[in-house]
Formats: structure tokens, C-alpha cells, sequence
């Protein structure tokens, strides 16, 4: 099974105009529960720590992108049913990036990864 999900230096982001780019503060907790879960492949946890930190941090990108691929990973039909809002989510922050285009364009590259992945192995269309 691939992961899609690989360690994101953050530390090396200069621009902290946006939650959409700096590091998570509110949700840093869940989001690295998360990570942990997801490591372990417990994709079903991780994906629930990762809907806590969108509650607590509602533009942070890596957010919405980790549980995309959460719910990918996890393969089964209820989980890639919500892969969809998790996409469009990723999409719109995209869209409205304030931070630099470095980061911008490693974000889409990832997305578009994982799209790409999820339309080679299953049937879902977006």
C-alpha cells in the first residue's frame, strides 16, 4: 500500500502570514497524533485527529491533505466517500495561498500526487 503522507519540513517555511503555511499552533497536537496514526497505519484515527485539527485550525492545508490520504489509504468504501470534500477543501486553500511559492508548489505537486493516485486505483472521479 502507498503512503502518500512523508515528512514536510516546516521548519523551513519563512512566511507565517497564513495558517495555511506555518506550522500548526491550536491543532499541533491532534495533527501529530495523526501523523503517528497514520505511521502505524491506523488510517481511521488518524483521519479522526486530523478532522480535530481542521475544527481547531480551519485554513491549515496539511490538515485537509493528510486526511485525504488518510482515507485513502484506508481503502474502504465509507472512507473514500469522504475523500472528495477533503480534496476540494485542499483545492480552495490552494487557491488562496498567502505564503511563498516554494511552499505553494510543493503543496500542489503533493495534491496532485495524491490525485493521481486515487484516480489510478479506484473509481472515483475528481
Amino acid at each position: 500500500m502507498r503512503k502518500l503522507i512523508d515528512k514536510f519540513n516546516l521548519n523551513e517555511i519563512e512566511e507565517k502570514s497564513t495558517s495555511v503555511v506555518t506550522p500548526p499552533t491550536t491543532s499541533k497536537n491532534e495533527m501529530d497524533q495523526g501523523n503517528n496514526f497514520f505511521n502505524q497505519e491506523k488510517y481511521y484515527d488518524a483521519y479522526k485527529q486530523y478532522k480535530l485539527a481542521q475544527q481547531k485550525e480551519p485554513n491549515y492545508f496539511w490538515a485537509y491533505y493528510n486526511a485525504a490520504a488518510s482515507a485513502f489509504n484506508a481503502r474502504t468504501r465509507q472512507s473514500l466517500q469522504l475523500i472528495s470534500n477533503e480534496i476540494d477543501m485542499s483545492n480552495r486553500l490552494l487557491q488562496n495561498w498567502a505564503g511563498g511559492i516554494k511552499e505553494k508548489s510543493a503543496a500542489k505537486i503533493r495534491l496532485d500526487s495524491l490525485l493521481r493516485s486515487i484516480r489510478n486505483t479506484t473509481n472515483l472521479n475528481i
